[in-house]
């Protein structure tokens, strides 16, 4: 006790998630233990008739919940720590409390169990007739059929304020300085100053649009007045109590309708909304006001009437959601324009709003409405603890910690969101699975003979177990989820492979938000399936296939060499053939030249053993290059001027000196047009000689002369096309027009000869 330790008999120990030890006391509550500091740094004391602590808990928002023998608290780090109203039935001592993933209270009591929602906290404070509430610091501010009331939030105690008024009031709005801004049913506003318990009236006389007021707010200076006869806004620099505020009329200032105007929102970027009951939404831009009357809003096919307005809320994206007729609930942006549509159940929504979490909390009649963009649509209903209820239009509040405060007729409803969003899934476990054991980490693998699957499988979902539903699918062997509420999944003669196994669960329709549990399975393959067989069979496939490739390589090899060396035979024998020709026709013109000038005949015979010694030199080659045969060719002509002087004339067309080409080639076929056609002075022989794209083109005039039969053996052609045969699969082109003789010889490139 000397070190503030407030009890010597301690019950209960716990560490909390920042490190601190929570202690539980048997005759003083609760108390806080820092280690950092060494010290009790809080203390929660309890009544005498709490009992000892027999419990402590973490929860799963940032909160400690502890029982005693007699109640339940629950301490806040972030709002101030509060018991928990047991149920009347409860009569037995609370041995011990638990809150399991849901975020569900269990009391244990004698031989009972009993369950409890955390987030939804049912307060009875004993008034009849409750139709709007406020939340403030310590206090709930009720407006009731009979008058104001506060409820002490931390003791639970009731005070009636403004004794001797029974005001009939419909809504309550706290500003910034704590002042209460009270709407009446025919009373006109009050506005309450609970510190000097000073108040002011004001009613139509003074400016407002009507006694009647169905909701207020505010911003700062400036507060709005939704009547049953329009809008009034209201502007205190001072203290509105002790000083007269200044008063507008929106039904002069803008010629607002007067209609009825359920409720009034200020968006975060400054905008105030305004709906009304058959006049449209409207908002006040500045010093301007837009009406959104007259837009149907349409989004592909759905077309939604916005003439009548119950109640406005906005998210942190500043976007507006709006709740219509027949249940419809609408996101706009801040110009109106739609941007979703949520179409709850058939029963009409009685109030909207957001909050810490920023979430939109939907109110209707027996049930409470969760919708934020991870989770989709939540709801409370009495199957997750919430008894029935029904709401007036707009009575809700926001308390400081984002928790929402609802009104009944005599009771009050608090929603505590959770930042935790394991309440909303549903928790799947594996229960068995056949054959084999269960494995609860890394892949489950079968023999080829037990390729067979039995999964069991729950969800644990403690609020209302019965809705539990599933979805699951093999994935390899299903094409689509396939749905279910039994928790069993069979599968029968699976093929060799690997599959996963998944599984959600949902207390919903809705499986978006599911979390998936997943399991990795592998059916083994049969022996002359597995990866060792197939590859030993393939290495022993591929070793014969390379034996017979190997072999055919080796026939083929040798089939070619035999036909190439009948080839080099046949060539060589052609080459034999050629040689003795040219040599003839040479001797020829040197006997006729010898006749006709001897020492002309001298340096015919010098021409003649140049060009013979280039014809030795290449005698035994297949191909030789074009320049080599154009040299060969030009000692020939040389050869021929000496002869014929200027009765024959030789034109060379050379573009390229690239490839090869037979040798002698050209020299044959000058040697042909000379031998075919009359070369005289009166008749000059004129050949053309061209070497471009890939061909040796030989042209000259047909010029016929008696031919002397046995002077002419046709071998010069001839031989040309069978050498090129074994040259070329390009063919020689002859062509004869009957002016022209042309003869086309493909040039030989050294990657195409044969």
């Amino acid at each position: 006790k000397a070190d503030g330790l407030p009890d010597e008999i301690v019950t209960k120990l716990m560490a909390d998630r920042n490190g601190d030890i929570w202690i539980g006391f048997y005759d003083h509550g609760v108390g806080r233990y820092s280690i950092s500091r060494d010290k009790i740094i809080s203390v929660i004391d309890q009544a005498p008739k709490a009992g000892s602590v027999v419990s402590l808990m973490n929860g799963i928002n940032n909160d400690i919940w502890y029982g005693t023998e007699n109640s339940i608290g629950r301490y806040s780090f972030n709002i101030p720590g509060r018991f928990i109203q047991l149920p009347a039935e409860l009569k037995e001592n609370i041995e011990d409390i638990l809150i399991d993933k849901t975020g569900n209270l269990w009391i244990a009591t004698g031989d009972h169990l009993w369950m409890a929602n955390t987030q939804l906290e049912e307060i009875h404070p004993r008034i009849k007739g409750i139709q709007s509430i406020a939340s403030g610091p310590n206090h709930l501010w009720l407006g009731c059929e009979k008058g104001l009331y506060s409820y002490n939030r931390i003791y639970g105690d009731v005070t009636k304020h403004l004794p001797g008024k029974d005001l009939n009031i419909l809504s309550i709005y706290i500003d910034s300085l704590g002042i209460l801004w009270i709407g009446t049913f025919g009373d006109g506003l009050y506005i309450y100053d609970p510190e000097i318990t000073k108040i002011k009236n004001l009613r139509e006389e003074d400016g407002i649009s009507n006694n009647s007021i169905l909701n207020i707010s505010g911003s700062g200076q400036h507060v709005w007045l939704a009547t049953l006869g329009g809008i009034t806004e209201i502007i205190s620099s001072q203290h509105p109590v002790e000083f007269k505020p200044t008063i507008t009329d929106f039904r002069k200032k803008y010629n607002f309708p007067a209609a009825y105007v359920y409720d009034v929102f200020i968006g975060y970027d400054g905008k105030t909304w305004f709906g009304t009951d058959g006049k449209g939404l409207y908002y006040l831009d500045g010093s301007r006001l837009v009406s959104l009357q007259p837009q149907l809003i349409t989004n592909e096919n759905d077309s939604f009437d916005i003439r009548t307005i119950y109640s406005i809320t906005g998210d942190d994206d500043n976007n507006i959601w709006v709740s219509g007729t027949k249940g419809n609930i609408l996101q706009l942006d801040t110009a109106g324009n739609l941007i979703k549509h949520i179409s709850t159940a058939t029963s009409s929504v009685n109030s909207l709003i957001t909050s810490g979490k920023d979430e939109i909390v939907v109110i209707r009649e027996g049930v409470i409405d969760i919708y934020n963009e991870l989770n989709g649509l939540f709801s409370f209903s009495a199957s997750t603890g919430l008894n029935s209820f029904l709401p007036n239009i707009n009575s809700s509040g926001r308390d400081a910690d984002g928790s929402v405060w609802i009104s009944d007729n005599d009771k009050i409803i608090h929603y505590i969101p959770s930042w935790s969003d394991t309440s909303r899934y549903v928790h799947m476990h594996l229960v068995e699975m056949a054959p084999g054991i269960m494995q609860h980490e890394g892949s489950i693998r079968l023999r080829p003979d037990s390729n067979f699957l039995d999964i069991r499988f729950t969800g644990l979902w403690y609020p209302d177990p019965v809705r539990v539903q599933y979805r699951y699918k093999l994935e390899g062997h299903d094409l689509d989820w396939i749905y279910t509420q039994e928790g069993r999944a069979v599968y029968s003669k699976l093929s060799p492979g690997t599959y996963t196994f998944m599984v959600e669960g949902s207390h919903t329709d809705i499986f978006d938000q599911s979390h998936a549990l997943l399991r990795k399975i592998i059916v083994l393959p049969p022996f002359y399936l597995t990866w060792w067989f197939i590859a030993g069979m393939v290495s022993l496939i591929t070793f014969l296939a390379i034996l017979l490739f190997r072999a055919r390589i080796r026939r083929i090899q040798r089939i070619h060499k035999l036909e190439r060396e009948k080839t080099t035979l046949q060539l060589h024998a052609i080459q034999a053939q050629v040689n003795p020709h040219f040599l003839f026709n040479s001797f020829n013109t040197l006997s006729n030249i010898i006749e006709e000038d001897q020492e002309a005949a001298v340096d015919y015979v010098d021409q003649l053993s140049g060009f013979f010694r280039g014809v030795l030199m290449h005698r035994n080659a297949e191909v030789i290059s074009l320049e080599e045969e154009i040299n060969i060719m030009r000692n020939y002509i040389y050869i021929l001027k000496k002869r014929h002087g200027d009765n024959i004339c030789i034109d060379e067309h050379i573009d390229t000196m690239d490839g090869l080409i037979a040798p002698l080639t050209i020299q044959l076929l000058i040697e042909n047009a000379i031998k075919h056609n009359k070369v005289s002075g009166e008749k000059p022989l004129r050949v053309s000689i061209s070497l471009k794209d890939n061909w040796v083109t030989v042209s000259n005039p047909i010029q016929p002369k008696i031919q002397v039969m046995n002077e002419s053996t046709g071998f010069g052609l001839s031989s040309l096309l069978t050498r090129y045969q074994y040259l070329t699969p390009v063919k020689i082109e002859i062509r004869n027009d009957g002016n022209t003789f042309t003869v086309r010889i493909p040039i030989v490139h050294p990657n195409q000869a044969v």
